[in-house]
């Protein structure tokens, strides 16, 4: 059996080319208070060979911020055994380009995420268990095929639209099956899940840079009432406000909760994403961030009261020298 296969692959936008504003996805069966807080922006598309395979890459921008490639293949005799490698070299191969042409090493700051789309079933489930060892074997890519067990555990998270409906969601891959046409759906909640990792990891990251360059302020031993000194804590402050923004708004996008079957699927994301343990592990960091500028500031405070201490008591000890000068001048 021959499947298509939706890769992901999320950078940091960096200088993203500019391209038109996409309509906001619409997730199936969405209740009608939610809306996505995030902007899509069209960034090109083109076709190119992976591993003798052709795959169809379009690319977005969300929110001017991560770089989103969205790259389909048909993958020939899906669930035979050797797929999961053959799905594995394509996948590296991909990455191994896309990551060039954006100037990103691969030990770099991405998400990569692979969706097994399968069309329609008229049982879903009975499919997915008939067929739970290709499948889970083809979603982590796996070299050998898993026992009855892991494949279970790889399958477990699912949700359902309908009786010819099956979404099946795990950290690293998901498998849709569904209608033709209708993967979609499930593959912008997806897109939006895996978006929020990489926001989360990034916000990680430049905290771990503002906790470096806070420590190195407190560790310095020159004066600490030299001027690039304040100007460095400054701007270190005045990026963890960025930060806490940008916390705050990935936060709220978390806030989609419910019955409705889109927020189902995002409810199986956010927990197989580790999304909410991203989210507490960013809160800890800031407060310790906040923690660590209070402490700057104290300390720059306390240093500014010892210099105008030490230039009161020069004061004085001039005016003793000048009192002592005076005497002798006048009893002489």
């Amino acid at each position: 059996m021959d499947l298509d296969i939706c890769h992901l692959l999320l950078l940091p936008a960096g200088k993203a080319p500019p391209g038109p504003p996409e309509p906001t996805p619409e997730p199936r069966d969405a209740p009608d208070f939610f809306a996505v807080d995030i902007a899509f922006r069209s960034a090109g598309g083109r076709a190119i060979e992976a591993a003798g395979v052709r795959v169809d890459v379009t690319c977005q921008v969300l929110d001017d911020l991560v770089w989103v490639a969205d790259c389909r293949y048909r993958l020939a005799d899906a669930l035979g055994t050797d797929a999961g490698q053959r799905k594995h070299t394509i996948e590296q191969t991909l990455d191994a380009a896309l990551l060039e042409q954006a100037g990103v090493s691969a030990d770099g700051l991405y998400v990569r995420y692979s969706i097994v789309l399968v069309e329609s079933s008229p049982d879903p489930e009975q499919f997915a268990q008939e067929h739970a060892a290709a499948l889970a074997r083809l979603v982590r890519s796996l070299p050998k095929p898993p026992g009855e067990r892991q494949a279970a555990e790889i399958l477990h998270a699912r949700a359902s639209y309908s009786q010819t409906d099956l979404t099946i969601v795990d950290w690293v891959g998901a498998v849709i099956i569904t209608d033709p046409g209708g993967h979609q759906y499930d593959i912008e909640l997806l897109k939006i899940g895996n978006y929020q990792l990489l926001r989360y990891r990034m916000l990680d990251r430049a905290i771990e840079r503002n906790l470096e360059e806070l420590r190195r302020q407190l560790d310095d031993p020159r004066p600490r009432w030299r001027p690039e000194r304040q100007r460095t804590i400054a701007t270190v402050v005045e990026q963890r406000l960025e930060l806490l923004l940008a916390f705050e708004k990935t936060a709220r996008s978390l806030l989609f909760i419910g019955e409705w079957y889109s927020a189902r699927v995002y409810s199986l994301i956010v927990l197989n994403l580790y999304l909410n343990d991203w989210r507490e592990g960013v809160s800890q960091k800031l407060e310790s961030l906040a923690a660590i500028d209070q402490t700057v500031r104290e300390s720059l405070v306390f240093s500014w009261r010892r210099v105008l201490d030490m230039v009161q008591l020069a004061g004085w000890a001039f005016l003793l020298v000048g009192y002592f000068v005076l005497f002798i001048l006048n009893n002489s």
